[in-house]
């Protein structure tokens, strides 16, 4: 069954304020109305709760008129609690973050819990009424003494929420979580056989000869990011129509009107129909969102970072908190998060090839921390760091290049950067670890006992001057036999 666009819908709902709100003002509603008819039908009031029977119709009323009247002011100081914390994210980690704070689901269950006690308090309130005492709705107004007292907890929870999910190490740790759903969502998975499960001829497992030649371009008839690829229905509209197709954007990038979104072959089986199904399966959006978007959500990793090492706030700190996930992050793609564009049918036939991040491209997230960390021992160190630890997880030696030249550049950027010999010889230390655990391999024990290794042959040895990389030609720097941790 085919659940990206429902998920894709559920993943607007739930980062608005108002989808919950709306469905706990319904069941509010709902409540109202059923515990009135309770009270109708059944004398159980007065004989279940006789200690709540003693105010009458008189304090029932000012009961529910007290509690909606609290509620609207705890509302109040709610929704200035929620912009302040909203102002302050966007300022502290990027407006891209808003999103992450919207979607909340303890903050939106707090806001429903105010607005669905207020339109239950009203609701109950309006049907007292008469001079005689049983037709005081006691059940009704003894559960609105409850949605009081849970309003409180309620708010109890609200503001350690908030107080929470502005710390800098717990926003890290909620991108990563969008990280890692992206990861295992990451497109094409699921979309056809990334390899043939039968051996066809040749040319059923590559594109035809004539394909850049005679392809018609199907062009998109929107503007915005691309947010997501219905991939099930891709895959059925080519396999129906005898289509071979070639994605020329994936989730992320940006189209304008007219910008081509994929070539499709024969020319002949490219029908108006066809065109407006294939349009279709493409989803079009104001912002980037990371369901299918890995770029995405190590960006938001970079940004916060980036924004930490300014200087205005000067915290190294969090930004080496960042480098630690997005170091995680690129551990489960050298495992397998990145996947052949080339998609097959059950028949074993080339239907679609689709345009996908690369390793090489999810590394290049490091240089923009690098730039600007370039000065701080602590951040540079912790990127030599995570190179080495995904080299690990490596799986093919085409990964390998990206880290090494990551590295490289890493340390000689230190090397002109950093004035103190000292902490040269610290950034010297974590890039030889870092280039022996590179070519140590994929083997977790090996790869552990050449960092290690590393560490020890240079502090048991003090050289006069060392070159980090002779290739990168970064000046000379003086070794020391102590060496700092990244803090």
């Amino acid at each position: 069954m085919d659940m990206i666009r429902p998920l894709h819908t559920w993943e607007r709902q739930r980062t608005s304020y108002w989808f919950v709100p709306a469905l706990m003002l319904a069941a509010g509603i709902g409540l109202a109305a059923g515990m009135l008819a309770i009270d109708r039908n059944s004398h159980l009031g007065p004989v279940l709760i006789p200690w709540f029977t003693a105010g009458g119709e008189e304090g029932a009323r000012m009961l529910l008129s007290s509690v909606a009247g609290a509620v609207i002011i705890v509302a109040g100081v709610t929704f200035s609690i929620t912009m302040l914390t909203l102002t302050q994210a966007s300022s502290q980690f990027g407006p891209r973050m808003l999103r992450n704070f919207m979607r909340d689901a303890g903050n939106q269950a707090v806001l429903g819990t105010l607005v669905a006690t207020f339109a239950y308090s009203l609701l109950v309130r309006r049907s007292i009424g008469g001079d005689r005492q049983e037709q005081v709705p006691h059940l009704a107004v003894a559960v609105a003494l409850l949605l009081a007292l849970a309003r409180m907890a309620a708010l109890i929870f609200y503001i350690h929420n908030v107080s929470s999910s502005i710390q800098a190490p717990l926003v890290a740790a909620d991108v990563w979580d969008d990280l890692d759903s992206a990861i295992r969502r990451m497109y094409p998975e699921g979309l056809g056989h990334e390899r043939p499960p039968s051996r066809p001829g040749g040319s059923a497992s590559r594109l035809p000869e004539a394909f850049d030649r005679e392809s018609i371009a199907v062009t998109s008839a929107g503007t915005g990011y691309l947010q997501l690829v219905d991939v099930h229905r891709l895959m059925e509209v080519a396999t129906s129509n005898d289509l071979r197709l070639k994605l020329l954007c994936r989730p992320g990038h940006f189209i304008t009107r007219g910008n081509a979104l994929l070539l499709a072959w024969p020319p002949d089986a490219v029908t108006v129909e066809v065109i407006g199904r294939l349009r279709k399966t493409f989803v079009l959006g104001p912002q980037r969102t990371p369901e299918q978007d890995v770029e995405f959500a190590v960006r938001q990793l970079v940004e916060i970072a980036v924004r930490a090492l300014s200087p205005g706030t000067n915290d190294p700190f969090t930004a080496a908190t960042c480098v630690d996930w997005l170091g995680d992050a690129l551990c489960r793609i050298a495992e397998g998060g990145l996947h052949s564009p080339r998609r097959h049918d059950d028949a074993g036939m080339l239907r679609v090839v689709a345009d996908v991040s690369d390793f090489a491209g999810v590394v290049d997230a490091f240089d923009q921390i690098r730039q600007y960390g370039r000065d701080s021992v602590a951040v540079t160190v912790r990127l030599l760091e995570a190179i080495a630890t995904v080299a690990g997880h490596l799986k093919a030696e085409s990964q390998r290049n990206p880290l090494r030249r990551q590295a490289e550049t890493i340390a000689h950027d230190a090397s002109e950067a950093l004035d103190s010999e000292k902490d040269r010889a610290d950034v010297v230390d974590r890039y030889e670890r870092a280039i022996a655990a590179l070519d140590a391999g994929p083997d977790p024990k090996a790869n552990a006992l050449a960092r290690h290794r590393a560490g020890k042959e240079d502090a048991a040895r003090v050289r006069p001057a060392r070159s980090v990389g002779s290739a990168t030609g970064e000046r000379p720097v003086r070794r020391s036999q102590s060496h700092r941790g990244a803090g």
